[in-house]
């Protein structure tokens, strides 16, 4: 290994190539290019429509990082706009708290768009390793072994 390469590996990416890597992870975890205006669309496709999860993304985007300057104007209507599409490209989960907190962690590393991407194959990669009755069985057997400790 060189020295160059010694220091990329002890201090990470610089900076400046962090956001087109995390877009190029993206793209390899989808196998394929990721489609340019698909968050555009999904947003327009669905602009005002009322949901439940839409209601939910509403009231968790104010509690998202409430003391973080980067939040108090633009990064809040991103995140929206962020959980909102997400949640139309897997109604299937929809949104779920704590993704805000995620989202808004890619939101202050990312463009908005890649943010989307980075959320999509975030939620994609959980679909393929946790099934729901896979979810609901680890759930159940750790309140069973909380109670048997009791």
């Amino acid at each position: 290994m060189c020295i160059r390469d010694r220091a990329y590996a002890t201090r990470g990416i610089p900076d400046e190539f962090r956001p087109a890597c995390w877009r190029r992870i993206c793209e390899s975890m989808h196998g394929c290019r990721i489609r340019e205006d698909e968050y555009s669309k999904l947003l327009d496709t669905h602009a005002g429509e009322v949901t439940r999860a839409t209601q939910d993304i509403d009231r968790d985007v104010d509690r998202t990082f409430p003391s973080n300057l980067a939040f108090m104007s633009t990064c809040r209507e991103e995140l929206r706009r962020v959980l909102t599409a997400v949640s139309y490209r897997v109604p299937r989960i929809g949104y779920c708290q704590g993704m805000n907190f995620i989202t808004g962690m890619l939101l202050l590393l990312l463009e908005e768009e890649d943010a989307y991407w980075a959320m999509v194959t975030i939620v994609d990669l959980s679909l393929i390793h946790i099934s729901e009755p896979t979810r609901l069985l680890s759930i159940s057997y750790a309140v069973f072994c909380l109670k048997k400790k009791k």
